[in-house]
């Protein structure tokens, strides 16, 4: 099993999906991806959540093990709730 970590992405300011990849991207011009293929059963939902997030503060989760953003490519899930357990 793969340790989560969620971290502060900022305010986002766009979301787009392709046929491999629903991409999201902040404020300060960062983007991550998300793998539809690796995850087949959620990325519809995950793409959803992320539009209606549109213009708030988020918070992306991520099985990198880096918490520093700018070293982060991937994401799994994105939420814009209180503070967010690491391996949530």
């Amino acid at each position: 099993m793969s340790n989560n970590s969620w971290n502060n992405f900022g305010v986002l300011k766009s979301v787009s999906k392709d046929d491999r990849f629903v991409w999201v991207s902040n404020e300060e011009g960062r983007q991550l991806k998300m793998s539809i293929a690796t995850y087949q059963e959620s990325a519809e939902q995950v793409y959803s959540k992320a539009q209606a997030l549109v213009g708030k503060n988020v918070k992306i989760r991520s099985s990198q093990n880096s918490t520093d953003l700018k070293h982060l490519v991937w994401f799994n899930s994105i939420d814009n709730g209180p503070y967010l357990s690491s391996t949530h």
